[in-house]
């Protein structure tokens, strides 16, 4: 069974458009297999389209995490990488948890989902010519 909340993001825009984001997260059986690129995937649909300090900060983590995790792959893995990926982690984590209110963990989990979707925002001055409009047919 899916359960989804929805909301609009705390700036409530992307930084190249005029469009409201509208953010529904939607939560699943997850397969309980930790993956850090699905969590860092889901996410970066959501962080791409409000953009900011947070979409800043969110690719600074992503990088350093795609990094760490290629090392690995490369090199193999030790006590140092490990450890800075659990810092990685952490910190990501708490962004998350800060911007979302949920965790970077169930995301990787697969536990939760993002569902972006831009909507158009009316023009302030289209809505007061509408209102205008109005009150003179009146």
């Amino acid at each position: 069974m899916s359960n989804s909340t929805s909301f609009e993001s705390e700036n409530g825009t992307s930084p190249n458009s005029s469009k409201g984001v509208s953010l529904r997260i939607i939560r699943t059986k997850g397969d309980d297999r930790f993956q850090f690129e699905r969590g860092l995937n889901e996410l970066g649909k959501y962080f791409k389209e409000i953009g900011g300090e947070d979409f800043r900060e969110f690719e600074d983590y992503r990088t350093q995490l795609l990094t760490n995790l290629q090392k690995e792959k490369r090199f193999g893995g030790n006590s140092e990488l490990i450890s800075k990926r659990a810092e990685i982690s952490s910190s990501l984590n708490s962004l998350v948890i800060h911007v979302l209110n949920e965790s970077f963990n169930d995301f990787a989990l697969g536990n939760l989902k993002c569902d972006v979707t831009t909507v158009p925002k009316l023009e302030r001055q289209a809505i007061d010519f509408a209102i205008i409009t109005a009150l003179e047919k009146e």
